[in-house]
């Protein structure tokens, strides 16, 4: 039998924050989700007021009401106009609302 004394020097200590970041991104992979492209875009030109305000936001939300039922996604990712509200998805949003086939 070994004791901890018998460890070679050599093999690392997995700690639990380790594990924890490891299933974390495992999760992230498996699901396809990825940071997206926008992040850290801040004032630019906004296509709908003309004003340098538009950021990237990651609390966006597609709301719409399909046969007198409303349907919410939250937590999507994309660009936001501090000034007048317009919205633009990233691709990874896009892809999310797209796959729920809601215009069908």
């Amino acid at each position: 039998m070994r004791t901890m004394g018998d460890i070679p020097e050599n093999i690392p200590i997995i700690t639990q924050e380790m594990m924890e970041k490891t299933t974390t991104e495992i999760a992230k992979r498996n699901t396809g989700e990825k940071e997206s492209p926008m992040r850290g875009i801040k004032d630019i030109k906004c296509p709908s007021c003309g004003d340098n305000t538009m950021s990237y936001a990651d609390d966006l939300a597609f709301d719409v009401i399909l046969s007198g039922e409303r349907i919410v996604i939250p937590n999507l990712t994309g660009l936001k106009c501090s000034k007048c509200g317009e919205a633009a998805f990233d691709a990874s949003s896009t892809k999310i609302i797209d796959s729920l086939n809601l215009m069908t």
